[in-house]
């Protein structure tokens, strides 16, 4: 471990608080540090908000360093009650989820007074009423010396709101605030202690590109215009173009206008979807291949002809009308847009010399099609970076046998990038290297023709097999989509005629006006220097671009003669002319050649291990698991094809603490004046200024007095509060009197409801919760009081299957005031439907109607709606008041054939899937479950065999459902 990372260890020892850290600098490493110190049975730690693969890495960091499997262990939903409670009791460290942990401690199956501490994983998703805020109220409840530990490496998080550092401590009942962030003093001197040779390659955007990005930023910055103007509820200063930028944004923005929602208009709706969808084509740019963006863009344009936009209807003919676009797409920019997409991928022109035209078909593309598939200006640099380090390997090497010494090369070379997509892409460049098509064929085009223009660069190796592969197969996907709209708009014979408009070889958008532009093949040298640690300022390499071609250029673009129906005339004909030659297909020609037969003796000459160092391996980011890549793959060169901020700290800790006997040097590749450039730039700038309001507010905020339990007073604080809100004001009319209650109210919960956040704010508000298994109802407030809530999801699927009739059905018998609770998420808007899909008639697929239908059949049920927890908390209040409290015993055996079966415990899960199946109620689902062993000996039981445990039409019912074919 580096110094700045024992010295963290060392302020979480001493005392309680909430760690944030920058991104990349290790913070998994101190988790599992922290945690082995206290991996002991004497012990009893618990691990909360930890996902599945971080388990893995902490128990794999643990038994690195000699800890047992009984020192780290994980519980899940599988593990009964009785392993858990032997579990606690052997103590160590466990990872918990946070609902198990709860019902544990509500029903003391959790020794709380052998709790040493409690550790929590990303703290910035904890709120007020959230699963770990509840374990922690409960555990502070009875144990005040056990210590908290909150982790967190996303400082952006508590940079928006009021206060956020504040609630955040409140709800981790903290303190304290360490703020470690990459400019800090003790970060710095370790992490410059032992700087990597990194290497800044700034790659210029081919013309093309420059165009296709600034035509779709006027796009994004019209919408987010169109944005500003149209909702005033936004707030101004988040929604501008450089946040738009950013993949947070849909987030920021979703939750401004989940509130209003059902208010906003389908403009600002569709508005919203744009923003996404011209930040993807932003990001695509530069990540896919020419072939693929372009066939992206017509898939923008083709989708909404089959599916309608809310709020932009379908014409009755089907094809494409203006209302059916996005509003950017009838823009000037968006004609740009496509125009130098398609001209980066085919030109259409009369002039291919005729040996050419000949091979263009015979590998498959249509007539006239002259392809121009602009490589990415990055393959050509990596390609240039790849060679430059195998010649640095080779002199390095030279040098080293002429020394005599010990090599130190001990790892591969690894290319870093931002998707698997594009690891896949530079597989494949990196694979046909050396595999080309149709050499020269670009440059005796701009031989012949008479402007002698620069559109069209040279490009006398050829194209690469792989993107040729991709052209070939965009125009058969294109054949294909013809034979398909044939068959259903005219079924009759192969090889119809009819073709709908909306599939044109290349749809034009709506937008009449174009701005002719102009290419240069001039583009600036990209410029190298060294930094942190590396050489002089270096400049070479010649850049290989293919602009596409402008408006004014001799080649025209595909049009209604080549569209889909003339591509299926091309194909069938070619297919034809095949089948009677005797020659495979055109995909054929990129199939491997058949290698000739080895004998043993020749076969180690051809085949064998190959050398770990002259590897190339490209990997795509994984967030922290990159740091153990890094250390167990150990490079001596990186090559950072895309920019990422978290793996640039990662490198950085690995260079200061794995490579103390070992080179390191780092290829930073990056679009200069691009967008890639400044959504890097802007999240240095974001964590910095987040970091800056943290230490700012920690200097001024309020640290509540129930945040230490150690202090004197908090104990009688808590009493007095409890007090109070148990407090009867009720005078009666004047012939009562004032009295307090020492018992808080109690509720009875079912324990699946743990699953939402409203048991978290009962007990926030001072109710008792008591969890069981409850057969009617999910809440119980009174012997006459019963409570069924639902989410709008599961109110739809309930209506859907059926069980809510049931579920209406058993509380109605069961109790006088049954309650459906229909509960909104906090935060989202308050209405089931629009005003606008109201019927005015019973409708049996409208909601609302089946809501009416439901009040009619059940007239003693009580509908409540809630627009957060901690209404429904205030609700329940209001519906205790004058009542007396429940009984655990009572509630749990209504439902029930007998006591017996109350105190039997079954798997959850299971149980929820039987229930939710056609034919199985409330009144019979147990008697099943003591027939029958689990779901696969229900699915395997005989027609009959149903029949006779629940009855002929529920039987019938329920065997049709498992046996039903889809």
């Amino acid at each position: 471990m580096l110094e700045f990372q024992r010295q963290i260890l060392k302020e979480l020892k001493e005392e309680d608080g909430l760690l944030i850290l920058a991104k990349g600098l290790g913070i998994r490493t101190i988790v599992a540090t922290f945690l082995l110190a206290h991996a002991d049975p004497r012990n009893l730690v618990l691990l909360l908000n930890t996902p599945a693969e971080e388990e893995v890495y902490i128990q794999d960091a643990l038994a690195k360093r000699g800890a047992t499997r009984d020192q780290f262990r994980t519980l899940k939903a599988e593990t009964t009650s009785t392993e858990r409670v032997r579990l606690y009791r052997q103590g160590g460290v466990l990872s918990v989820t946070s609902r198990i942990l709860v019902v544990d401690l509500l029903n003391d199956r959790l020794p709380v007074d052998r709790v040493t501490g409690v550790v929590i994983n990303h703290a910035h998703q904890v709120s007020a009423t959230s699963m770990p805020a509840f374990i922690l109220r409960l555990l502070r409840e009875k144990n005040r010396h056990a210590f908290v530990k909150a982790f967190s490496d996303y400082p952006e998080a508590f940079a928006h709101g009021f206060a956020p550092l504040e609630k955040s401590l409140k709800a981790l009942k903290l303190r304290r605030a360490f703020l470690w962030p990459r400019f800090h003093v003790a970060v710095t001197a370790d992490l410059d202690r032992a700087k990597a040779d990194v290497v800044e390659l700034r790659q210029p955007l081919s013309e093309s590109m420059r165009e296709i990005q600034l035509a779709t930023m006027d796009c994004l910055q019209g919408c987010i215009a169109e944005l500003r103007r149209f909702h005033r509820l936004v707030d101004l200063d988040e929604v501008n173009v450089e946040n738009a930028l950013a993949r947070s944004f849909d987030a920021v923005l979703k939750q401004q206008l989940d509130p209003v929602w059902h208010r906003i208009s389908a403009r600002t709706k569709q508005l919203t979807n744009d923003v996404t969808t011209l930040r993807r084509l932003i990001t695509y740019l530069v990540n896919y291949d020419c072939v693929t963006f372009y066939e992206y863009l017509e898939n923008l344009l083709t989708a909404p002809a089959a599916v309608a936009t809310p709020g932009f209807g379908v014409g009755t003919s089907g094809a494409r009308g203006r209302d059916n676009q996005s509003p950017w797409m009838v823009t000037d920019a968006a004609d740009l847009l496509f125009r130098f997409a398609r001209d980066r991928v085919y030109q259409r022109t009369d002039r291919i010399p005729d040996h050419y035209a000949d091979q263009l078909r015979g590998l498959g593309l249509p007539p006239r099609v002259l392809p121009i598939l602009e490589e990415q200006p990055k393959w050509r640099l990596l390609r240039e970076t790849l060679d430059e380090i195998y010649a640095d390997r080779v002199d390095h090497q030279n040098s080293a046998d002429s020394d005599t010494g010990p090599d130190t090369q001990p790892g591969p070379i690894l290319v870093m990038t931002s998707s698997p997509h594009s690891g896949v892409q530079l597989r494949s460049y990196l694979d046909d290297l050396h595999t080309r098509v149709l050499p020269g064929l670009l440059s005796t085009m701009r031989s012949v023709r008479s402007d002698q223009s620069d559109d069209i660069a040279e490009a006398d190796e050829g194209f690469p097999n792989f993107h040729f592969k991709l052209l070939t197969g965009y125009f058969k996907r294109k054949y294909r989509m013809n034979n398909f709209s044939v068959s259903l708009n005219n079924p009759g014979p192969p090889g119809a005629t009819s073709v709908p408009s909306s599939l044109s070889a290349r749809p034009t958008p709506l937008s009449a006006k174009s701005t002719p532009a102009t290419t240069t093949n001039v583009p600036p040298t990209y410029k190298r220097r060294r930094v942190r640690g590396g050489g002089n300022q270096s400049t070479g390499g010649r850049l290989a671009s293919s602009p596409a071609a402008g408006p004014n250029s001799s080649t025209v673009p595909l049009g209604e003669a080549d569209g889909p129906q003339s591509l299926a005339e091309f194909y069938q004909s070619s297919d034809r002319e095949d089948a009677e030659s005797g020659i495979a297909a055109p995909s054929s020609t990129f199939a491997p050649k058949p290698t000739s037969e080895l004998d043993e003796s020749n076969f180690l000459d051809h085949f064998g291990l190959l050398d770990f160092r002259e590897t190339v391996m490209v990997q795509a980011y994984q967030g922290e698991n990159d740091g153990s890549m890094l250390r167990e793959l150990m490079p001596n060169f990186v090559v950072m094809y895309e920019p990422s901020l978290l793996f640039i700290r990662q490198v950085e800790v690995s260079g200061s603490s794995d490579y103390t006997n070992h080179p390191l040097r780092v290829y930073f590749l990056v679009y200069a004046e691009s967008v890639e450039e400044q959504l890097y730039l802007t999240a240095v700038r974001k964590e910095k200024d987040a970091f800056e309001r943290l230490i700012h507010e920690r200097s001024v905020m309020v640290i509540p007095l129930e945040a230490d339990p150690n202090r004197p007073g908090v104990e009688d604080y808590h009493r007095e509060l409890a007090l109070l809100r148990n407090l009867d004001t009720r005078a009666a009319g004047g012939s009562g009197r004032l009295g307090f209650t020492t018992d808080p109210p109690r509720v009875i919960v079912d324990q699946r409801e743990f699953r939402s956040a409203l048991p978290s704010a009962l007990h926030l508000e001072g109710y008792k919760l008591e969890p069981c298994t409850l057969l009617v109802g999910d809440y119980v407030l009174g012997p006459d009081v019963c409570v069924e809530r639902k989410s709008i999801a599961d109110l739809i699927s309930s209506f859907a299957s059926g069980r809510l009739y049931t579920q209406a059905e058993a509380m109605c018998q069961y109790y006088t005031t049954p309650v459906l609770l229909i509960e909104f998420e906090e935060g989202r808007s308050f209405s089931l439907q629009a005003l606008g899909d109201l019927k005015s008639d019973i409708v049996l697929s409208d909601l609302s109607s089946k809501l009416v239908l439901l009040a009619i059949a059940f007239p003693a049920l009580r509908l409540l709606w809630s627009a957060s927890p901690k209404a429904t908390a205030e609700m329940f209040h209001d519906l205790k008041r004058n009542r007396e409290e429940p009984d655990k015993e009572v509630a749990m055996r209504l439902g029930s054939h007998s006591e017996a079966e109350v105190n039997t415990y079954h798997n959850m899960t299971p149980q929820d899937i039987l229930r939710s199946l056609p034919g199985v109620t409330s009144h019979n689902y147990r008697y099943i479950i003591n027939h029958v062993q689990d779901l696969a000996e229900l699915v395997d039981l005989p027609l009959t065999r149903l029949k006779s445990l629940i009855g002929d039409v529920a039987g019938r019912r329920l065997y049709e459902f498992i046996h039903r074919k889809a």
